[in-house]
């Protein structure tokens, strides 16, 4: 039961990162806003990619982080009606090539009305994506979560707690496209 891995160790860029990070930039800004509707591309990431959120659950490996979106979009749909997601706007910090930050809001009507009645709940989310010197992704960090409270998020916060390192995640029934022991 190890920690999440480092980041790479710094470097000079190779000659493929500035064709892979506009690749990702471009897949992002495309897939994000249909993360409720279908399956997001992955090939922008790394493997051994780690997600970590504001209260520093994290996981680690592309399989993990493919099963977060597959839940998330799920649950989603599960628990609310008219799910959306938009990007409101992409960004690198200054002097960091090697980042993206994106700010993105998640909305929906909650199918149990004493959530909220019948009114539309929204999430906005600032989330920095870290690159390797390749241009791939190896981390997700979401940094703040505006309200942190809300229904969407204890709900992507207990599935993460399904899916942390040293969880337990046997099926009984061997399950198509899902490595073998996990």
């Amino acid at each position: 039961m190890g920690g999440a891995p480092g980041p790479p160790k710094p470097g000079k860029d190779s000659d493929e990162f500035g064709p892979n990070f506009g690749e990702a930039v471009v897949v992002l800004r495309e897939d994000l806003p249909l993360l409720f509707v279908q399956e997001m591309r992955f090939h922008i990431y790394r493997e051994d990619v780690t997600f970590r959120t504001p209260s520093l659950r994290y996981l680690s490996g592309l399989w993990k982080y493919r099963l977060l979106a597959r839940g998330a979009r799920w649950l989603g749909r599960l628990l609310y009606s008219d799910m959306s997601c938009s990007v409101q706007r992409m960004w690198q910090p200054p002097g960091n090539r090697r980042q993206l930050r994106v700010r993105w809001s998640v909305s929906g009507v909650p199918r149990v009305p004493l959530l909220a009645g019948d009114q539309a709940l929204s999430t906005e989310v600032i989330s920095t994506y870290t690159f390797d010197s390749q241009g791939k992704i190896y981390e997700h960090q979401v940094d703040q979560i505006i309200p942190p409270e809300s229904p969407l998020v204890k709900t992507l916060e207990w599935l993460m707690a399904r899916l942390q390192p040293g969880a337990s995640l046997q099926p009984q029934l061997p399950i198509p496209g899902m490595p073998r022991g996990y």
